[in-house]
Order: C-alpha cells, then sequence, then structure tokens
C-alpha cells in the first residue's frame, strides 16, 4: 500500500501523558504491519512556539510536533480563544506537507473543534479518517458540569461526529458496542506497549520489615478512588501495619483534601504511607515495579466502562497483580487469584476484604501471581502481537475508501 497513514491529535508526543503513550503503541503496531506512518502532534513545553513544526523520529516512528495550545500563563479569554481554534494550525500543517502522500488520517481525541476540521478535508483529499476514541466523560468531569459547553462536546462528537468518520479504534468493549450498533467499522485495541523495552524489566525487592507493598500510581482526581483504598488500608486496625503504601503521583495535600472529613487517617496510616509525589514514567515504573500489588478502583459509571485503565496495563507489564474492582475490561485481563485479586466493589469494605485475602497468600502464591500478571501483559499487551489486526483494519478501510471513489 502506498502512502503514509498521519496520526495526529492534540497529545505530546513522544510522551508525556497517557495519549502519548496510546500513540507510540498504536504507532508501532502499524509500522510493524509494513504500512508507512507519521504523528503529529503538539509538543511537551506547551509555551514554546515551534513555527512549521519541528520534525523528529522517536523509537522508528517519525513525528512532528506543532504548538497548538500557546503558553499556560495566557488569559482565561486567550486560553478559550485558542481552545475554540483547536485543530486549525494541524489541519494548516496538513494542507501543506501531507496531501501528497495521504493514505489515511487517525484522529486521537480532538472532539468537534478537530473533527469539524478534518472530516471535511478527508472528504476533500478523499481519503477515510479514523478516529481512535479511548474516553467518554461524565457530565460531572466536564467544565460547567452538564449544562456546559464541553459536555455537549463530548455528546456531539460521541453520538454524531465520530459515527460520520465511519471507522474508529476503540480502546474498551463499551466503545465498541456503542460504535458498532451505529454501523461503524471497529476495532478494538488496549493499550499496547514495547515489552521488549529496558524499562518493564524489574527485579523485585523487599519492602522495609518485609512489609507487603501496595503501589498507587496516577492522580488523586475523580477517576482513581484513591481514598478507599487508604480508608480501606485503616480498616484492617493493626494489621495495617502489615503493609507498607506507596502513592506515586499525588501530594499528601491532595489526598487530605479529597478524603474530607476522614483525612486524619493520615496520622493514623502515618507509618504505613510513603508520598512519592510526581516523578518521572521511568521512576514511577522503577517504583510500581517493587511492589507486591498494584491498587485499582474505579467507580461503576460510564467513564470507567468506557476507557481503560494504562496503569493496569503497566502494573502488569511490570509484573505486578493488582487488587482492583472490574470495570471496563479489566476482567478479560485479571482473573481472580492469578493476576490479581478481584474485588467486589470500589467500596472501602470490599477493599479491605481483598488486602485480607493478599496477607493470607503464601510466598509461593504471590510469586506465581507475579508471573502470571507478566505473561498476561506479554499475550494481551505487547504492540508486536497487534501488528497484524491493526495492519488487516487499517487496509480494509483505506481500500473500502478507494472502492467508493
Amino acid at each position: 500500500m502506498a502512502g503514509t497513514i498521519y496520526y495526529v491529535g492534540e497529545f505530546c508526543f513522544p510522551y508525556g501523558e497517557a495519549a502519548s503513550y496510546r500513540v507510540m503503541g498504536n504507532a508501532l503496531a502499524i509500522q510493524a504491519a509494513g504500512l508507512r506512518i507519521k504523528v503529529v502532534g503538539r509538543n511537551g513545553s506547551l509555551s514554546e512556539a515551534v513555527q512549521g513544526g519541528s520534525p523528529d523520529v522517536y523509537h522508528g516512528i517519525p513525528y512532528v510536533s506543532l504548538a497548538e495550545h500557546g503558553a499556560r500563563s495566557a488569559s482565561r479569554v486567550c486560553r478559550a480563544w485558542r481552545y475554540l481554534q483547536g485543530g486549525r494550525q494541524l489541519v494548516q500543517w496538513l494542507a501543506a506537507h501531507a496531501h501528497h502522500d495521504a493514505a489515511a488520517i487517525i484522529l486521537a481525541g480532538g472532539y468537534t473543534r478537530y473533527l469539524s476540521r478534518l472530516l471535511p478535508l478527508a472528504r476533500r483529499w478523499g481519503i477515510p479518517l479514523v478516529v481512535d476514541v479511548v474516553e467518554w466523560f461524565e457530565p460531572s468531569h466536564c467544565f460547567a458540569g452538564r449544562y456546559g459547553p464541553q459536555r455537549w462536546d463530548v455528546e456531539l462528537a460521541m453520538r454524531s461526529l465520530i459515527p460520520a468518520s465511519r471507522n474508529v479504534i476503540a480502546i474498551s468493549s463499551f466503545l465498541e458496542k456503542h460504535f458498532l450498533q451505529r454501523g461503524v467499522q471497529v476495532l478494538r485495541v488496549p493499550p499496547l506497549v514495547d515489552l521488549a523495552d529496558a524499562k518493564w524489566r524489574t527485579s523485585k525487592q523487599s519492602a522495609p520489615d518485609d512489609r507487603l507493598r501496595l503501589a498507587f500510581t496516577g492522580n488523586a482526581g475523580q477517576k482513581d478512588l484513591i481514598v478507599n483504598a487508604i480508608r480501606g488500608l485503616a480498616l484492617l486496625g493493626e494489621q495495617a501495619g502489615k503493609w507498607e503504601f506507596v502513592m506515586v503521583g499525588p501530594s499528601r495535600a491532595e489526598v487530605v483534601k479529597n478524603l474530607g472529613r476522614d483525612s486524619g487517617l493520615l496520622d493514623l496510616l502515618h507509618s504505613t504511607l510513603r508520598f512519592v509525589g510526581r516523578v518521572s514514567h521511568a521512576e514511577a515504573l522503577s517504583l510500581l515495579g517493587q511492589a507486591d500489588f498494584s491498587v485499582l478502583l474505579r467507580p461503576d459509571l460510564r467513564f470507567a466502562h468506557a476507557g481503560f485503565p494504562t496503569k493496569l496495563v503497566e502494573s502488569l507489564a511490570m509484573g505486578v497483580p493488582v487488587i482492583c474492582n472490574v470495570t471496563s475490561d479489566i476482567g478479560l485481563y485479571v482473573r481472580d487469584g492469578q493476576e490479581g485479586l478481584v474485588v467486589s466493589g470500589c467500596s472501602p469494605e470490599a477493599f479491605a476484604g481483598g488486602l485480607r485475602r493478599a496477607l493470607a497468600l503464601t510466598m509461593e502464591r504471590r510469586l506465581q501471581m507475579r508471573a502470571d500478571a507478566r505473561r498476561m501483559a506479554e499475550i494481551s499487551f505487547d504492540y508486536r502481537n497487534w501488528s497484524e489486526p491493526m495492519g488487516t483494519f487499517m487496509r480494509k478501510v483505506i481500500e473500502n475508501h478507494q472502492g467508493k471513489k
């Protein structure tokens, strides 16, 4: 197949956020399928103005960084204007550099601002637009809530504009079903990684005093119920001292705020909790790799079923089993007693039950669970195992579109 697939959007590349690693994994799979791909994202330093983009190569993937957003320090009015202008610079760059060889465009996120510009562009060029969909926000997670403009932006995209593309890469079965019901051609692809990379290799070390070690990586925000894990740990009473809970990402102050009236639990558990704060991705993986279990609790809400936690992939890739409740497709990859311990819900009581089960495991069983976790990652998340389905999907999308000309 001649031509280049352009993978575009408002993500940082090659690193910097979950979307960066999503695009990298998919791009590696597409390249391994023998297709030509180029990534066009935004630069990691939002204050740096890049005129016309700066071409480079990362792990064999050519990419261009554009300064779509401008400085963070701009006024609220300027930031709102730049938000509405999202995608304009990207379309200008594509028109100047990609028209001659574009075989397809893959859009990662972006919603209506990008879709309203890229759908007409793809039609004019006579090429397919594929949308990589990884989330569906709750109204409460959107700026100004249920009746705010962001909520309607998301709903318009999910129910109308994305289906208009006719081609979707979905991160979860929930999203796959949603778009299949609208007659869209869909390929479900979980987050992918390169397990041959040295960062996924680790050797387990004992926690201080031979305590079992829990690890949480991420933000103390609305998605992950880290506060319920802390409440559950407190329910263990004296048994809580048998754990060390390492939190990578959230600060103590952030957790205090989210705990609200229960913030005194941090003093009660002060010898058990260790706040690392924000560190590099490589350091976060190293700390994760030293854990006996990672923690993943999410509420039974649409956003948790539509998305798929990158932190689950990272934990299994590091050979660390997960204590989790089941949302999204987690149940496909975490079998109770093998790749992790599945708890009945996201409540403190459910999590405390999982901790008690973990304490009762023999060392032999815990080592076997580490091996099971790594094996599941090798089968399910290494990009090499997705090169054939990804290549088949993209070729079909392009060939079907050419047949309609």
